[in-house]
């Protein structure tokens, strides 16, 4: 089980590892093994070149000057490239997603259906097609659509496109009634409340996202806003469970593991740093936790991993926003 001491050493060592790698050009050479190894082609020495800034890594592989950009390219970069002749465009779905974290903890957040109101409300389709310009399609699971333990596309309904009618009729059932002098909805406890989802302003796809969220609370008449604010500053109340209503996030993955569904979202781990960002609470979720852990066989961990996704797609503790695609280029020359 990871903890919060590992999760600082790992942090350290990419940090350590990063610093090591920006030395430009970084030369790596090839060991002689000797024997028979030798007999075929092989590589004499690998050249990385770190290269500053996405327009100038672009610039270098129209030039022939790198033969490949195997990190994410910018697309605003994509018809540029597309349209050279001697380069190649990539592309995969992401294993991870854009999303936003709800404040399970505070009411009126921690109502189940003020929360599913807003997934509703929220033109996911819209994103993919104009924040994303069709990079990107719509999620729900926090488990992405690439890893064969995803349950996208196996329940009996999505959040894909806005139904602000359902969104509204769920608020109203819930008891949060439109305060006639304001146009904005009340708590069911007849408290005011208003809601600030806060996005990184170092990005232009938060910002757009963020907005479209403001948006679809407005529309359940929910005083809601949307500020681009430093992302580190409110990482760090992520953290420690501070003071928030709604924020973007960005997660990837880099193995198909599922067993952090059983540390992410544990309700023990609600008000543990650095784990349970929503800090979401859910008895029957936390009840198939030991069976994802502890199975022997495929069919029972998918099962509880199917399960698990079940229940927090329905409880909406986040709002899974997209799955992009990546893009990578390279010369064919």
């Amino acid at each position: 089980m990871m903890n919060t001491n590992r999760r600082q050493v790992l942090a350290m060592s990419l940090a350590l590892a990063f610093m090591f790698m920006a030395i430009s050009p970084l030369f790596v050479t090839a060991q002689d093994l000797g024997g028979n190894w030798k007999s075929g082609p092989y590589v004499n020495k690998i050249v990385y070149n770190v290269i500053e800034g996405d327009d100038q890594q672009v610039l270098a592989l129209q030039n022939d000057e790198i033969d490949l950009i195997g990190d994410m390219v910018d697309p605003q970069f994509l018809g540029a490239l597309t349209e050279a002749e001697d380069i190649d465009v990539a592309n995969v779905l992401r294993n991870g997603y854009g999303y936003i974290v709800i404040n399970n903890r505070d009411y009126p957040f921690n109502i189940t259906a003020f929360r599913r109101a807003l997934a509703f409300a929220v033109d996911k389709e819209a994103i993919s097609d104009n924040v994303w310009d069709g990079l990107s399609v719509p999620q729900d699971s926090p488990v992405p659509q690439v890893n064969p333990f995803s349950i996208e596309g196996q329940l009996p309904y999505t959040y894909y496109e806005a139904n602000v009618e359902l969104g509204n009729q769920m608020l109203d059932d819930a008891g949060f009634e439109i305060d006639e002098d304001t146009g904005f909805r009340t708590a069911p406890n007849g408290e005011a409340f208003d809601v600030l989802v806060e996005c990184a302003q170092s990005s232009s796809i938060a910002i757009e996202v963020g907005q479209i969220f403001a948006e679809a609370l407005q529309a359940l008449h929910i005083d809601a806003r949307s500020i681009p604010t430093d992302f580190y500053e409110y990482l760090q109340r992520l953290y420690f469970h501070g003071d928030f209503d709604m924020v973007f996030l960005g997660s990837s993955f880099t193995t198909f593991d599922v067993d952090w569904l059983a540390y992410e979202y544990w309700s023990e781990y609600a008000d543990e740093p650095y784990w349970n960002f929503p800090m979401f609470q859910n008895a029957t979720y936390d009840s198939w936790r030991e069976q994802l852990l502890t199975a022997t066989e495929y069919e029972d961990v998918y099962e509880a991993a199917i399960e698990m996704q079940r229940i927090w797609v329905h409880a909406c503790p986040n709002i899974i926003a997209y799955e992009n695609t990546l893009l990578s280029a390279y010369r064919n020359d």
